[in-house]
């Protein structure tokens, strides 16, 4: 696993491929945006469950790249628009954004899944572009 941080804050992080047996949480428990990654070898089973209705106060959109195939790389901005990191990812790996601004370049032919929590109505709702950005 790979981050940027400032000042003790971690505005991304890259995941690789190489998944060890078991469940692995990324996403600090206080982050809106949390993934499990689980290995485990046929037959193991989940018990069935529902999920409580629990209501949850979101402060900022984050999101998270799951490369399936091709090479995208992510560059990082803090809050003043900076450029403070660059993440490159490509098969089965992802990079979760946290804080901060960032862009997005495909630097081979991908297919990725982006993933944020919604709900949303159209697409400039939630953006304010970075003049020295992608």
């Amino acid at each position: 696993m790979k981050t940027i941080e400032v000042d003790g804050e971690v505005y991304a992080l890259k995941v690789g491929r190489t998944a060890k047996e078991g469940s692995e949480w990324f996403g600090d428990k206080h982050e809106s945006l949390q993934a499990q990654r689980i290995s485990y070898p046929q037959g193991h089973s989940f018990k069935s469950h529902f999920h409580i209705l629990n209501p949850r106060t979101i402060k900022r959109t984050q999101e998270a790249f799951i490369v399936i195939s091709g090479l995208i790389e992510v560059s990082i901005y803090n809050t003043d628009g900076e450029q403070i990191g660059e993440l490159e990812a490509g098969p089965g790996e992802a990079v979760f954004v946290y804080r901060g601004g960032h862009g997005v370049r495909v630097l081979d032919d991908c297919v990725a899944y982006e993933v944020k929590a919604g709900q949303f109505t159209y697409m400039s709702e939630d953006k304010e572009f970075i003049e020295c950005g992608l």
